[in-house]
């Protein structure tokens, strides 16, 4: 029998191809018809999707096509069987049939539709798998969990209840196996959820309303004690997954069941729990949660194009978010995602591209500085421009504030030294700021020295800068006091709170938090603060416009490389800014590689 052959599709006229699926049952080989249709009409034909996780593409199966054998992919065909009727036809999109994967031109241009192949479907039909001897188990579990969130009161107010235990009956196995299913932890599944009006996930002979499983992870996360159940660490980050998932769906607060558009910067933020088996993906199967508008300005940079190497698809979506933000916001807080980082596999990049693979590590990355600043003043649109002919060069003016003449080494709450770092970083900075003949590294205030080492974390709310400064002596003292050896880590030797002398436990907290893979610096004008782990004496401090935290750059010839955001205590308010202008220098616009 002679295999089948794809038509090619009309890409002027948004022409996709879907699948009338022919009645069947069981094992029965799947049967359909290939169809193709144009999403340029008005109305589009009626057609659903279907979501599914690829698993190992190794793995093939054949269906049949107008009469003749197709290869694709195991698990595409089993999404089918179990999705067709059995007494009639029914019309389905999935992606491993309907696109000529073979052919990488089509694949690009198809990938690009993505919003509008999604958003015309009349339902998505998600795939979660066949459930096994589990889903009538959880069907029922998930019934009682449904009557708690009936009865309790809003989500909001039942965060402030207590966390109920599970009842008599409650099969947690079942139901966190349901969770588990590979397909949650899938980055194309964001936009496969939010785009249709409605979506309907098949788990066995389990039939659920996504938005209600949702809403039952939502009510797991919030009101549910998981340290009863088994792997709830594990459960606890599937968790946080669905509740992106949440916050997305309710984007379009006046309409909550159409998805209205999430800016570029924030989609970064908000996927690092989800993972893409190209790494491509991790820009283009988020660009249907785009702005109509953003997709449209920014073709040229966003246009999926898996020709291209991942390290200038990453480029172009860094350079394409601040230009729609017009701001420097992902900079700052995907720190720890940026190409200068020691951890990121493209080093190769350039220093100020984010690396949108990259996926936080509660345990090992470096927590995000606060947002609330003001460094570059409000009064200060972003500076940016594009250079002429070379892509990796990002131009972004700003005030050059001081350069970095000491650091210290950098803590990690995980190294058996962490008590002494701590305590060898806080005496440099008290003799530092006592100058002492020879001394040439020189702390102008010794009150900053508190706020700075937490980067300025509940300082001016609950605490102010002497508070922060005299709690952060009660710390010193307490490890100077302790019992136990100092070379223990945090996790095998925790400080109690009744050790800490002066009751500065909050200030511990913040201390050990802002501290880990960072360093302690010290500027030229005698400023303190703290910045990344790999930052080195002669680099700069930088304000750059558009950015609400100071920058650490490193001058190498005529350009710079982006180190990372810091923070330093006496300019995070706008005040180098201010001065400059009072000054009346001119704004350096600094060429970062």
């Amino acid at each position: 029998m002679e295999r089948y052959t794809y038509r090619p599709l009309d890409k002027t006229h948004k022409e996709i191809r879907v699948l009338d699926v022919l009645p069947g049952s069981g094992k029965q080989t799947v049967r359909c018809q290939m169809r193709h249709v144009f999403l340029t009409s008005d109305p589009v034909p009626k057609y659903e999707t279907i979501s599914y996780c690829w698993g190992d593409a190794r793995l093939r199966w054949y269906i049949i096509v107008d009469g003749s054998p197709l290869n694709v992919p195991s698990s595409a065909a089993k999404a089918l069987t179990r999705m067709r009727r059995k007494r009639s036809r029914r019309t389905l999109w999935i992606d491993a049939v309907c696109i000529k994967q073979s052919d990488l031109l089509e694949r690009e241009w198809q990938v690009g539709l993505m919003k509008e192949i999604y958003s015309a479907t009349v339902c998505c039909l998600v795939y979660l798998g066949d459930g096994k001897s589990l889903a009538r188990p959880a069907a029922k579990s998930l019934k009682i969990v449904q009557s708690l969130v009936e009865t309790s009161t809003s989500i909001d107010s039942a965060i402030r209840q207590e966390r109920i235990k599970l009842p008599e009956g409650f099969n947690s196995d079942a139901v966190q196996t349901l969770y588990f299913e590979p397909w949650f932890t899938r980055l194309w599944i964001l936009q496969e959820v939010a785009l249709p009006c409605q979506t309907i996930c098949h788990w066995g002979s389990l039939v659920y309303d996504f938005r209600q499983l949702v809403i039952i992870g939502d009510f797991w996360l919030n009101r549910v004690k998981l340290t009863q159940l088994r792997n709830h660490s594990e459960f606890l980050d599937r968790l946080l997954a669905i509740n992106r998932i949440s916050k997305m769906l309710q984007a379009d607060e006046s309409e909550p069941m159409r998805f209205a558009g999430v800016p570029l910067s924030t989609l970064h933020l908000a996927t690092d729990l989800f993972r893409a088996s190209d790494s491509h993906d991790y820009v283009y199967s988020v660009l249907g949660l785009c702005y109509a508008d953003t997709l449209s300005r920014w073709s040229s940079l966003l246009e999926p194009r898996y020709t291209i190497s991942p390290r200038d698809v990453f480029r172009d979506a860094t350079r394409a978010a601040i230009e729609e933000a017009q701001s420097l916001q992902i900079l700052v807080r995907g720190a720890d995602s940026l190409c200068c980082s020691p951890d990121t596999i493209l080093r190769a990049s350039p220093s100020w591209v984010v690396s949108w693979d990259h996926s936080y590590n509660y345990d090992e990355d470096a927590v995000p500085l606060h947002f609330n600043f003001a460094a570059a003043d409000d009064n200060h649109p972003i500076m940016y421009g594009r250079h002429s002919h070379d892509q990796d060069l990002l131009l972004l003016g700003g005030v050059d504030a001081c350069q970095v003449v000491a650091v210290s080494r950098p803590v990690s709450r995980n190294s058996a030294q962490v008590w002494s770092n701590i305590l060898e970083i806080i005496d440099f900075c008290l003799i530092s700021a006592r100058p002492m003949d020879g001394n040439h590294i020189n702390i102008r205030e010794e009150m900053d020295i508190g706020p700075a080492l937490v980067g300025g974390r509940n300082v001016g709310r609950k605490r102010t800068s002497r508070d922060a400064f005299e709690e952060m002596l009660a710390v010193r003292q307490t490890i100077q006091h302790r019992a136990t050896p100092l070379t223990s880590t945090l996790q095998q030797s925790p400080i109690d709170s009744d050790e800490i002398i002066g009751g500065a436990e909050a200030y511990l907290k913040d201390l050990i938090a802002m501290l880990h893979r960072r360093k302690v610096f010290v500027t030229t004008s005698g400023q303190v603060g703290i910045g990344p782990e790999d930052m080195e004496v002669n680099d700069k401090v930088v304000v750059l416009y558009g950015s609400r935290i100071p920058f650490i750059l490193r001058p190498v010839g005529d350009e710079y490389r982006l180190v990372g955001p810091c923070y330093l205590q006496g300019i995070m308010d706008g005040e180098a800014v201010r001065q400059h202008v009072a000054e009346e220098k001119e704004d350096t616009m600094f060429v970062i590689r």
